[in-house]
């Protein structure tokens, strides 16, 4: 994958529907009043903070197949309702969803081996969940509940047993 923001600023790439492309990379939104986006087939990489406080976003088609989708993403689109990651993608990075506060259907493909805590803080589909340790399917991602988020000991012990012990799937 490619990490932070190595596009910004390349106005002279194409628009698409209100979208700027580098090719199969999705750079950001140039105007965020749409409430639905369709990204074109093709697209592999969703940039970091591409759709970020598109408030009037409701739904957004993805293609097919992708390999990666960055960090806050999709954070704090509070009118997004649903979302449905396609096969490909394999990792739910930080805040990603965080703060989409109507979200509550999420789909997520076979191929996520690693979500982060804080990936769907603040959704209603978190809101969801009950207190103590949340599975996505079978996939160990965070604690709900007041204690153990606000012991930092306690969260990064979490962190460790997530990414350092693969072959733990229940506590």
């Amino acid at each position: 994958t490619i990490s932070g923001y190595p596009f910004y600023g390349c106005n002279a790439l194409p628009i698409i529907d209100n979208i700027r492309y580098a090719d199969t990379y999705l750079i950001y939104v140039t105007d965020d009043s749409s409430s639905t986006y369709k990204i074109k087939e093709g697209t592999r990489f969703i940039q970091n903070s591409a759709f970020n406080y598109c408030s009037a976003l409701t739904s957004v088609e993805l293609p097919e197949q992708m390999d990666a989708i960055g960090s806050y993403a999709f954070g704090n689109c509070s009118m997004l309702d649903s979302i449905v990651i396609p096969e490909g993608v394999e990792y739910i990075p930080i805040g990603c969803f965080h703060g989409c506060t109507n979200l509550s259907h999420v789909v997520l493909p076979s191929t996520v081996l690693d979500i982060e805590p804080d990936a769907l803080n603040y959704t209603a589909w978190m809101k969801q969940q009950e207190e103590g340790l949340v599975y996505y399917n079978d996939l160990l991602f965070t604690w709900k509940g007041g204690d153990l988020l606000s012991c930092e000991n306690c969260y990064n012990m979490l962190n460790s047993i997530k990414h350092e012990c693969d072959y733990i799937t229940k506590l």
